[in-house]
């Protein structure tokens, strides 16, 4: 069946938003047709009853047919593949005329197709039938986007192998694919009939002598931090990434003040993302510019040394894995190649020459064109280099991105937007409008708080930034400050039973009560009172309270989080926070104002403004 018949069905028939595809046709049907002959129409007729009793069984829906071949579609993608495993154990069970044997091939693929009055359109259709294409009859393929959504919920007696990335007829991207592993059934098949089938990647093949020595040496590997709740934001999150991973570059802010959970929840996002693509590489940086002028390009840099294998640092903090880190590794010979063929001028601006050429003669040992030309521009004078334009540094940054992402999606994790420098925030801008079909998604954090404040004497460069970007990709916020009673609290329970206790439903509501479910402050309490043995754990591990709690000890980091926040406010407003808390928690502004003998309306304007 050709992709292009994209089909009959009446549109408000069928599967949308995200929809799972499944095209099969027989193996050799010429063959079955030149050996049976008339009896072919029998053999047709059988195929075509058992695969339509198995699509009604799972909610699937015909999108066309023609002669032996099937395009389906399905609302989860646990539907298709245990559709997908019930033919093919029905098959060999069923007695076909002449005693053949009926070899079906089956691809799926999920995606978000656009549809009109006739069905179905879009490159997902396409890549669906590619993928059964390259298949041998009794085989069943899964792209990688489907291969994650079912892990976790297969058929009784069903496996997953994964069978590498192969690049497909008219794809723009490799696509990794997985195989189906059905017991009962053979589960040996001939190499792919793809147009090539790529080197593995797969980090845990490296050879110990081309190994960084931080993780030869490592005797235990840190482990990352306790994250429980945020499951909405961490589904807003994956939306945006499936569209990534799918060419359909994008860019998304999480938004919040300090403490609220930004950077927790960035990392967690990261492992995940992970965990269900195992091609991705996730990398990120911090904003440090406090006054507005900062490090040139810093987030930038550290992305670039992330791509090229300097993965220490978050290795060492929990923030990235063994695996991760030799995944970024292992690439990183690669990215190196493509720097120094489309990105030469990035090196000892957003690269140190030197350590990388020092970190790709420990991992590759073989004489290259490419390393020798490393070489030569990590010795080059740089005085005797003519300056190059911004623009075109831009350009062969977005170019590399690009590159990279062709070979591997992309996750750029840019945290503390809010004192990202002007040089950072004008390369953001230059790559954000050029992600429409790449493989690459940024996600940013700020405090739009610090945001409103402005820098200098004007509005805060980001807010341009920002509105551009959502005139160009739409609703790109999800913010944490929105936060309801219900899930703050479910966050200070959730976080209490990510360990063994006992403590009691007062204790809770107390918690609560005194933090309201700010994440910082939730976590810092808990912890200071575990420090002072307010509560302890018992014999069997479990933590318990002691008696009489007192919960007005503020913990350090908070009052830092306070301090800092405060130290950057005008003396005027700092003046008028101090009137305002001999009062107590809640002040009056009417009582403020007299104090300092100002007007009260002028005073309101100004708390609007500043502290909002």
């Amino acid at each position: 069946m050709s992709a292009e018949t994209l089909i009959t069905r009446p549109e408000d028939e069928l599967p949308s938003g995200t929809v799972t595809f499944l095209f099969t046709d027989i193996e050799g049907s010429t063959l079955l047709l030149s050996k049976l002959g008339d009896d072919y129409v029998n053999l047709l007729a059988d195929q075509r009853r058992i695969l339509r009793e198995v699509f009604t069984r799972h909610d699937g829906q015909e999108v066309d047919t023609q002669g032996e071949s099937f395009f389906v579609s399905f609302g989860r993608a646990s539907q298709a593949v245990s559709a997908a495993a019930e033919i093919q154990r029905a098959l060999p069970a069923n007695e076909w005329p002449g005693g053949v044997e009926v070899r079906v091939r089956m691809g799926l693929h999920t995606g978000e197709p656009l549809t009109w009055d006739e069905g179905y359109v879009g490159m997902d259709v396409h890549r669906a039938a590619r993928i059964a294409h390259t298949g041998h009859g009794g085989q069943v393929l899964l792209s990688a986007t489907t291969a994650p959504l079912v892990r976790g919920e297969l058929p009784e007696g069903v496996a997953l192998l994964d069978l590498g990335r192969h690049r497909l007829k008219d794809m723009k991207y490799p696509e990794r694919i997985t195989q189906l592993v059905i017991d009962g059934i053979p589960s040996e098949f001939p190499p792919l009939t793809s147009l090539e089938a790529l080197p593995s990647d797969d980090p845990l093949s490296l050879k110990s002598a081309h190994l960084p020595a931080f993780i030869e040496e490592a005797e235990a590997e840190p482990q990352p931090p306790v994250f429980v709740a945020r499951e909405r934001e961490l589904d807003v999150l994956e939306s945006f990434l499936q569209n990534a991973v799918e060419g359909k570059g994008g860019m998304v802010f999480v938004t919040g003040g300090p403490g609220r959970g930004k950077t927790a929840l960035l990392e967690e996002f990261g492992r995940q993302a992970i965990d269900r693509y195992p091609d991705i590489l996730v990398v990120g940086g911090e904003c440090s510019a406090y006054r507005g002028i900062g490090d040139p390009y810093l987030p930038f840099r550290r992305v670039m040394a992330m791509l090229t294998g300097e993965v220490e640092t978050e290795w060492a903090s929990g923030a990235i894995n063994q695996e991760d880190a030799l995944r970024l590794w292992k690439t990183m010979p690669t990215i190196a190649r493509v720097i120094v063929e489309y990105g030469p001028d990035l090196i000892d601006v957003f690269v140190p020459g030197r350590d990388l050429m020092a970190r790709v003669n420990v991992a590759v040992d073989t004489p290259s064109s490419w390393r020798e030309q490393l070489g030569k521009l990590v010795q080059r004078d740089r005085s005797e280099t003519p300056d190059i334009e911004q623009r075109d540094l831009f350009e062969q940054y977005v170019h590399v991105l690009k590159s990279v992402a062709v070979e591997y999606p992309l996750v750029i994790i840019l945290d503390d937007m809010q004192w990202a420098d002007g040089a950072s925030l004008n390369l953001l801008f230059h790559l954000g409008r050029r992600l429409e079909g790449e493989r690459i998604l940024i996600v940013g954090a700020f405090r739009p708080e610090e945001v409103a404040l402005g820098r200098g004497d004007g509005p805060h460069p980001l807010e341009k930034i920002l509105a551009e970007f959502k005139r160009q990709f739409g609703e790109i916020e999800v913010d944490l400050g929105k936060t309801g009673a219900d899930e703050s609290r479910h966050f200070v329970d959730a976080y209490i039973d990510s360990e063994s206790n006992r403590l009691s439903p007062d204790f809770r509501a107390a918690l609560f009560v005194h933090t309201e479910g700010h994440p910082l402050f939730t976590v810092e309490l808990l912890r200071n009172l575990q420090e002072r043995d307010d509560i302890v754990q018992d014999s069997k591990g479990a933590w318990v309270e002691t008696g009489e709690l007192d919960w007005s000890v503020l913990p350090a980091r908070v009052e830092g989080v306070i301090e800092e926040r405060i130290s950057r406010l005008e003396d005027e407003l700092k003046e008028t926070l101090t009137v305002a808390s001999v009062e107590g928690v809640d002040f009056t502004a009417q009582i403020v104002a007299r104090v300092r003998e100002v007007k009260e309306r002028a005073l309101i304007r100004q708390l609007s403004q500043e502290l909002d």
